[in-house]
């Protein structure tokens, strides 16, 4: 049975639409009465109301305010203002509100009855929890550019599963890329920006960077942007119709146009780095530890850089293949930190010894004990472990 509460200050009105409630037979109704906003109050905390009939003006507390304590705490509610004709500041102000109807106090009884009833069917129909979907939905349309970029993260850093890269997966994230397709990866590092100023200070320059390659990168390019660590912002680019060797002279072109707009709207330089052979999403991580070789080598030896993988030749010349595979390797364990440390902070021990044990296994093939990553690997889980340990 629905609950029904009347509120007015005027006596006579109350007990004349109470009788009428009382005897319909329309719907079946607890029929409550408060004389005004304050016993309105009292039996709110008491109970659950599904509608509320309410004079709109009432003196100390307006209806408005009345429908403010209803919706805080029983949002659900369904109020019904009764207004007379010199009162529409306060109707413009009630129908703002979803879950708001109002009559005119000349409306007869039998019309208050049926808007009463309306409330108590839509109620029944669900409409209400469709508006809780609906809401749910738009929370979550809100929420998607974080998914995205957790998403792509995982998805460039190799801990992405394959049977998430998918057509549908894809869609249903907004990714405006082939899931099927091949892509370049593209990364760009704010020179300097590591050594100053606060995380907004880095964000804002994101978010400028970020709308300038918008506006300057090739419409007919298919790509999406996000961030990776606290210092990268990625792209992973796919070209519609042209080949990929054209695709890359404009790619480098438009790099270019977006170096010179940061520095002359900013003053700040920006460097480059992307791998010119195309890879499938599947495996596109292979390529993107490449571009974190290029800017741990060479990226800080000058600035506004564009870089590809052909600038580690030189570096790659003086390794042994043995060693070669030391840095891909560690590049691959490194890749795995992140979800390593949230599997301990999450306390999933089997999650986490077998990635522990993956990781560990990984370290066993380095050759050199000059190895870098291999070394960073090793303190960085060093570190996660101690720190752990210290915080129990």
């Amino acid at each position: 049975m629905h609950r029904l509460l009347i509120v007015d200050d005027e006596s006579e009105i109350v007990e004349w639409l109470h009788d009428a409630f009382v005897e319909q037979d329309l719907v079946e109704l607890e029929v409550y009465k408060a004389f005004n906003a304050r016993e309105a109050l009292r039996l709110l905390e008491r109970h659950k109301f599904d509608v509320v009939l309410t004079d709109i003006r009432m003196p100390d507390i307006t209806g408005i305010d009345l429908m403010e304590a209803i919706k805080a705490n029983w949002p659900r509610c369904i109020v019904v203002f009764l207004s007379g004709y010199q009162e529409f500041d306060y109707v413009y102000t009630a129908i703002q509100n979803q879950g708001v109807r109002y009559l005119l106090k000349t409306e007869d009884d039998q019309k208050i009855i049926e808007t009463v009833v309306e409330a108590i069917n839509e109620i029944e129909s669900g409409r209400h929890m469709e508006d809780i979907v609906n809401e749910a939905r738009q929370q979550m349309l809100k929420a998607l550019p974080l998914i995205q970029n957790e998403f792509m993260q995982d998805l460039v850093m190799g801990l992405q599963d394959a049977g998430d890269i998918t057509p549908d997966r894809f869609m249903e994230l907004g990714i405006a890329l082939d899931a099927e397709g091949s892509a370049i990866p593209v990364a760009a590092r704010i020179d300097g920006i590591a050594h100053r100023g606060a995380m907004t200070r880095k964000d804002n320059l994101f978010f400028a960077l970020k709308s300038i390659a918008d506006r300057l990168l090739p419409a007919d390019m298919a790509r999406i942007c996000f961030t990776e660590g606290q210092h990268t912002l990625v792209w992973l680019v796919q070209p519609r119709q042209e080949s990929w060797e054209r695709a890359l002279i404009r790619l480098k072109g438009s790099l270019e146009e977006i170096q010179d707009t940061f520095r002359n709207t900013l003053g700040r330089t920006v460097s480059f780095a992307l791998h010119t052979k195309p890879s499938p999403l599947a495996s596109i991580h292979e390529r993107y530890s490449i571009l974190g070789r290029i800017f741990t080598y060479r990226i800080g030896m000058a600035k506004e850089m564009i870089l590809t993988e052909k600038n580690l030749s030189d570096m790659d010349a003086g390794q042994s293949s043995a060693e070669h595979m030391d840095f891909q390797e560690s590049y691959r364990q490194l890749s795995r930190m992140s979800s390593l440390e949230n599997m301990l902070e999450a306390g999933q021990k089997d999650d986490f010894m077998a990635q522990l044990s993956r990781t560990i296994d990984g370290l066993k093939k380095a050759k050199s004990r000059s190895c870098a990553p291999a070394l960073e690997v090793y303190y960085r889980v060093s570190s996660l472990l101690l720190g752990f340990i210290n915080r129990r």
